[in-house]
């Protein structure tokens, strides 16, 4: 018998509130037949169909909209998921939600997305070739940058959001998203200059990063374009060394 979603709530603050408290691991006894549910899930999660990619992406959108432990969810118009398709190989990852991708419940689909759509137009991809998301799914209030506890409360869904879409690699997109993935407190500067692993706290999954300034960044200073041409580039060569990475290359310019 599965428990009730009220039972699956309170559990899931407990462990919240365990990993704020700094327990990482966790030991239990369970029957021999929730072991082998639970190895079917895994074994789904690590080769989905198209089903359960489908699946498994809802069920963790429900328990994002539901989760009220971030004070966020209740000053915004939307949750902010995802755009893109959920079985390219690249995930792109970025902040938080601005005004207009409140409204829309899509990721940079203002002004900032324009800049990340020309950005991936000079590498030969589209949103029909990345998978997009954020670090905060709801809009921060007046766009502040949000704060460490925020991250802290959300950095766990984006987590599964990556074991279940299991990109070849991460393109980090602002400070937010490059110090909350990778679990550094390194200046941006530094990191997009740097060869970058995330591991995956769940499964440990080690995933290539790539790490370039946020589009709303640019914006505000077109000057440093110069610099994030020059990392598309470093990322290139990178990508076109490594044969496993090879076929992503194949439109670049």
């Amino acid at each position: 018998m599965y428990p009730s979603k009220t039972i699956k709530i309170q559990a899931a603050a407990l462990l919240l509130w365990y990993r704020l408290q700094g327990v990482r691991t966790a030991y239990g006894v369970r029957d021999q037949e929730s072991v082998k549910r639970n190895q079917y899930h895994e074994a789904e999660i690590h080769c989905p169909s198209q089903a359960s990619l489908e699946m498994n992406l809802s069920v963790l959108y429900q328990e994002i909209k539901k989760f009220r432990g971030c004070a966020l969810s209740a000053s915004c118009l939307n949750t902010v998921f995802s755009d893109g398709n959920p079985r390219a190989p690249v995930m792109i990852v970025g902040e938080a939600p601005g005004a207009e991708e409140d409204r829309l419940a899509k990721p940079f689909v203002g002004l900032s997305g324009q800049v990340l759509d020309k950005m991936l137009w000079v590498l030969g991809w589209d949103r029909t070739s990345c998978y997009i998301t954020n670090i905060i799914p709801w809009r921060p209030p007046f766009n502040r940058q949000p704060s460490a506890v925020e991250v802290d409360l959300c950095l766990p869904f984006v987590d599964r959001h990556i074991q279940i879409i299991k990109p070849k690699i991460l393109l980090c997109v602002g400070s937010v998203a490059c110090r909350a993935l990778l679990r550094t407190q390194r200046n941006i500067s530094v990191l997009q200059k740097s060869d970058l692993t995330y591991i995956n706290p769940l499964n440990q999954d080690s995933i290539p990063v790539f790490a370039f300034y946020h589009p709303a960044y640019l914006l505000r200073s077109p000057g440093q374009k110069r610099v994030v041409w020059y990392h598309m580039l470093r990322m290139k060569r990178r990508l076109l060394e490594t044969p496993e990475y090879r076929e992503l290359c194949t439109n670049i310019i």
